[in-house]
């Protein structure tokens, strides 16, 4: 009889997301099934019985989640962790380990990155943890391997500890198996732009490229999905009759052969997608394939206007750049969702009024405001703890900026980041111009439920972020 393994994402107070180690709080109504766990189904649904539990999407409190894990009886328990949610997730995988103690508990999740012996200790009661979930490491480990491991960390009975090696060799290729999607089908996720209820996820390569001083991704490195490993999946996903679609990949473009490789599958399958691409990747070719092959919005990091700003985080792209390709997409026909971080280290009132300024050039479709997250595994924590702008010992962190402010910047305090975020969410998405535009595009049912879902879902959380911080920083 094959070993029960239940994947589990742990329940919370907020709408945590935490996959693809970068966790936070969801800015408005918006929930995603973990690509973490979906990778890993690949790996392990031939040799072990599957469960899943997303306590998030499914709004389980910890005394419901304690009772289906009675009911499931599983012998391993595969969790998701984030630093967002860190004092949380602690206390709830305690209680877990405590009254099932014959569970095998295995972690995954931001705060995990890099084996940092300080965050694993404090999960003493823990088997083992993973930091890089298209590895087959954890099967590997469940069938009794116990050596030559590069991103496994595990205890033995005696409560030692064995850490992968020091200094990785990062592969440049990957393949899955096709996951049990089965599970991660028809729950109640969301995402502001994709056009049904009925979506999926996929990610076609691993990491980033590049190397912009406050993402996690270059800590992962970069590697690619072989192309029949994404086409098996994506038979998967239209059998099982998916239609949208948002692309993880944090650099969609990077390859403009393999790009059009996947473009073209896509294109066959008839997907209408949501993906994540780079300014500097972005020409009038590759947005016309895209356009082509179903894309109908982009998410483009622009993170500052200020030129100082930019040229400190390494993102290496420039105001040129930026205009065209938010020109090409109007052209095209692409809604564009631009991102910046506020609170960088060198950040303060000028820079953000040329954020601002820039932002009336380029006219975003929406833009979606973050605050700095000094993570572990970032050249950002680095500076940030060199400045003396965090405690060395920061683990909570969330980039939303909902549930607290992570650091200051050399000439903005927590409290004024915090007002300068909320005036901008304010500026942009309280106008009335641009709810008649979202009115006016508006083509089906579910655009107008998922408009107002999502918009009270933005409203509920600025309410929330100005009693947490404003208030809080005022007493």
């Amino acid at each position: 009889m094959k070993k029960k393994v239940l994947f589990l994402n742990l329940p919370g107070q907020n709408r945590y997301l935490r996959d693809y180690y970068c966790s936070k709080i969801s800015q408005a109504n918006y929930l995603l099934p973990p690509i973490d766990f979906i990778f890993q189904s690949g790996f392990l649904r031939n040799d072990f019985e599957l469960s899943f539990i997303d306590a998030i999407v499914e709004k389980k409190d910890k005394l419901n989640i304690g009772k289906k894990i009675a009911v499931l009886k599983p012998h391993i328990i595969i969790f998701l962790a984030g630093s967002v949610s860190f004092i949380e997730d602690i206390l709830f995988v305690q209680n877990i380990s405590n009254i099932f103690p014959e569970i095998q508990l295995i972690g995954t999740g931001d705060i995990f990155l890099g084996m940092d012996k300080q965050i694993i200790e404090k999960f003493y009661f823990v088997e083992a943890f993973f930091d890089d979930f298209t590895s087959s490491c954890v099967l590997r480990y469940l069938k009794g391997e116990r050596t030559n491991f590069t991103s496994l960390m595990w205890r033995d009975q005696q409560g030692r500890s064995y850490y992968p090696a020091e200094t990785k060799e990062f592969q440049k290729e990957f393949d899955i198996p096709c996951p049990e999607l089965s599970l991660f089908l028809n729950k109640n996720y969301r995402y502001p732009f994709v056009k049904s209820k009925s979506f999926s996820v996929v990610l076609t390569d691993y990491g980033c490229p590049f190397k912009c001083r406050f993402c996690v991704m270059p800590s992962l490195g970069y590697k690619i999905r072989g192309i029949e490993s994404v086409r098996s999946e994506l038979e998967e996903l239209n059998r099982n009759k998916v239609k949208d679609l948002l692309i993880l990949d944090q650099s969609f473009g990077v390859n403009k052969e393999r790009s059009e490789k996947i473009l073209n599958l896509l294109k066959y399958f008839n997907f209408r997608w949501v993906g994540f691409s780079r300014i500097d990747l972005l020409d009038e070719h590759l947005i016309a394939m895209m356009k082509r092959a179903g894309c109908h919005a982009l998410i483009l990091g622009v993170e500052s206007g200020s030129e100082e700003i930019q040229e400190y985080i390494g993102k290496k792209i420039t105001r040129s750049q930026i205009k065209r390709a938010f020109t090409l997409c109007e052209e095209y026909s692409i809604t564009t969702i631009a991102t910046f971080i506020l609170g960088l280290p060198y950040e303060s009132e000028k820079t953000i009024k040329e954020t601002w300024n820039l932002i009336n050039e380029i006219k975003p479709d929406y833009v979606s405001f973050n605050v700095a997250v000094p993570r572990r595994n970032t050249e950002l924590r680095s500076d940030a703890i060199k400045m003396c702008l965090i405690n060395p010992d920061l683990d909570m962190m969330d980039q939303s900026g909902i549930q607290d402010i992570s650091m200051r910047s050399e000439y903005l305090s927590k409290r004024e980041i915090s007002k300068f975020r909320m005036k901008s969410v304010s500026k942009f998405y309280f106008r009335k111009q641009f709810f008649f535009k979202q009115i006016v595009s508006l083509s089906d049912i579910y655009g107008f439920y998922n408009l107002i879902y999502q918009g009270f879902g933005v409203i509920q959380q600025y309410i929330s972020s100005f009693k947490r911080n404003v208030i809080k920083h005022e007493k």
